[in-house]
């Protein structure tokens, strides 16, 4: 390549083979329970990060109501969610989960880094976020969800059954 070309493809950035890249200053690791309010839970694997939120039930996302979720019948739940079992549900009793992931193909190594789980109480709704600090904190986050979802009789997701249930179910 002639040395004036080389010379200008420097000067634009453009480098050639790993010896010319510039090493990146190491950055500055903070905690995630620096950054957002939260608690460790302990379980026999270790620990995880959860961030507990609580609404009351008039607090408004969007233009309705969070209580006007229990208003609704078990059929109008079933008919929204596509899915029959929630005709014989109660509302309270379903528990909302949502995944954040390392990839969409679900395959080895995709893991939810976090996890949302959301449900209603006498008087609130809940938000429960796991999340994964380290992947090794992973057995833990998944011993905390397996003890909190059996307190539920259904899963309200927007692609549970295809991809974040297998998701947890698999690790």
């Amino acid at each position: 390549m002639r040395e004036d070309l080389r010379r200008r493809l420097r000067e634009l950035g453009v480098v050639q083979g790993v010896r010319e890249l510039a090493t990146l200053p190491p950055r500055r690791r903070v905690a995630i329970e620096d950054l957002v309010p939260g608690r460790f839970h302990t379980t026999s694997h270790g620990q995880c990060f959860v961030v507990e939120t609580t609404y009351p039930l008039g607090h408004s996302h969007g233009d309705l109501p969070l209580s006007s979720f229990l208003g609704l019948s078990p059929e109008v739940a079933a008919r929204v969610a596509r899915d029959d079992a929630l005709t014989s549900v109660d509302l309270r009793r379903v528990c909302f989960l949502d995944t954040e992931t390392t990839g969409l193909s679900g395959g080895t190594g995709t893991m939810a880094f976090v996890v949302g789980l959301g449900f209603f109480t006498e008087e609130s709704f809940q938000l429960h976020q796991y999340f994964l600090r380290d992947p090794g904190d992973e057995p833990a986050m998944i011993e905390s969800l397996a003890e909190l979802l059996p307190e539920f009789e259904a899963l309200a997701s927007f692609n549970g059954r295809a991809f974040d249930v297998p998701i947890l179910e698999n690790r």
